[in-house]
């Protein structure tokens, strides 16, 4: 064997065997999906992203809707894994008019006060705060940055982190977060998905009616259209995430039976 064909395949080894140990199973669903890059150094990426992005926004620290989310994020924390639960969690409502919501790795969650109609009620909220919530859980943010460092195999695993310039706008696109403030970008359908299915789990176990996530939905598509172009993009239509959430639906109510408490949809959200 050449020393370059030796090479190629100790090379193809490493990577192997570095891809093997590096699989991490998501909670509730099963899946395993690829974490190549430490604990340690996800949490400190998704403090240090969301620390940049809540510095350019006002954050709304009264009022009811305020009150809602910090209940609800709560309640949901504490129906998660038991590794995730002792995390930093922070619940903030910022204020913007963008309809959007995004978490980062660590249990950093905010919602845009622009999502607030579609969310309608304190159930409503815990669908889409349940949603980033999994986002968390699954590990995204950690998964799609190890496939592109997989992919470009230039990447250094030892030197991810937003204070290398060259790298920093591609970590924020790959945990989710646009250049423009507000603009919060999808994951994979797969992921959202995903993310649709834990989030439901979380809020039935925490006693609000999952039958509320797809009602969220169907909202969202009431108010702004399905997106009739699914094939062109990375986020699932409304429809298909309502299909799958309606599907799952006997599964969601099982854990909402179980509920000490059961909290419904809970009361309408101030607009």
């Amino acid at each position: 064997m050449s020393p370059r064909s030796l090479a190629v395949c100790i090379w193809s080894a490493v990577v192997v065997a570095l891809v093997v140990s590096a699989c991490n199973r998501v909670p509730y669903t099963n899946r395993r999906n690829l974490v190549l890059i430490g604990w340690n150094s996800e949490l400190q990426l998704g403090a240090d992203a969301y620390e940049e992005i809540v510095r350019q926004e006002k954050t709304v620290t009264s009022g009811k809707n305020a009150r809602v989310l910090a209940r609800v994020g709560e309640q949901l924390r504490r129906r998660t894994p038991s590794q995730f639960r002792s995390l930093d969690w922070e619940f903030r409502l910022l204020e913007s008019d963008a309809v959007n919501a995004f978490a980062l790795p660590g249990g950093k969650v905010a919602v845009y006060e622009g999502i607030l109609p579609v969310l309608a009620n304190e159930g409503g909220m815990s669908a889409v705060v349940g949603h980033e919530i999994g986002h968390a859980v699954a590990r995204h943010g950690a998964e799609r940055i190890s496939g592109t460092m997989l992919l470009q195999l230039g990447l250094s695993i030892a030197d991810i982190g937003l204070s290398n310039s060259e790298m920093h706008d591609q970590l924020m696109g790959l945990l989710g977060l646009g250049a423009t403030v507000g603009a919060v970008l999808p994951f994979s359908r797969a992921n959202e998905l995903e993310a649709d299915y834990l989030g439901a789990v979380f809020m039935a176990k925490a006693g609000y009616d999952p039958k509320e996530s797809a009602r969220v939905w169907r909202r969202m598509n009431k108010k702004y259209g399905d997106n009739p172009l699914e094939f062109l993009s990375t986020h699932p239509s409304n429809s298909k995430r309502i299909a799958r959430l309606e599907e799952e639906m006997g599964t969601f109510r099982k854990y909402y039976k179980r509920a000490r408490t059961k909290r419904g949809t809970g009361s309408a959200l101030e607009r």
